[in-house]
């Protein structure tokens, strides 16, 4: 079993518990933590002014939340696919805004890798031209990506 589940001030769970899904649509996900942190330390070495407003406020977000680049590690879904942590790996739909500032591209391609490495099935969909949680804000794109993601569900679920 994995680390205890808490949610807010509530006591642990500590029991095991059947967190297993029939599917999974990931948004603009920034699904391994630990080399999202690295990549913008880097980041933040190279930023223009205009860039680095963006980029100190992913940092410090990520450092908030996560607390050390150890529980970034742990919290990393491609580290856990391959080391066989996963005992499930179901059906997973990934939208991508192909210009998207917080999340690099690389991180979604080698979750893709590792899914499928696992047996996974996995759809990788980039939609042109839209930024970081473009689906947040009206328009075609937006319209279009609330489409494909109810065509994946309504085939999982």
């Amino acid at each position: 079993m994995g680390n205890p589940l808490r949610w807010g001030s509530q006591d642990a769970v500590d029991e095991d518990v059947d967190a297993s899904a029939s599917c999974v649509a990931a948004l603009w996900p920034p699904v391994d933590t630990f080399t999202r942190y690295d990549w913008l330390l880097e980041r933040l070495e190279n930023a223009s002014n205009d860039e680095r407003a963006n980029y100190e406020s992913l940092r410090r977000g990520m450092e908030a939340y996560f607390g050390d680049r150890e529980t970034m590690r742990v919290a990393s879904v491609p580290r856990i696919v391959r080391g066989g942590e996963a005992t499930h790996i179901p059906p997973i739909w990934v939208c991508y805004p192909e210009l998207d500032q917080n999340v690099p591209f690389f991180i979604v391609q080698d979750l893709e890798k590792t899914w499928r490495e696992a047996g996974g099935r996995v759809d990788v969909r980039v939609y042109p031209a839209q930024p970081h949680a473009f689906g947040h804000r009206p328009g075609a794109a937006t319209d279009e990506f609330v489409d494909d993601l109810a065509s994946f569900l309504a085939t999982h679920l």
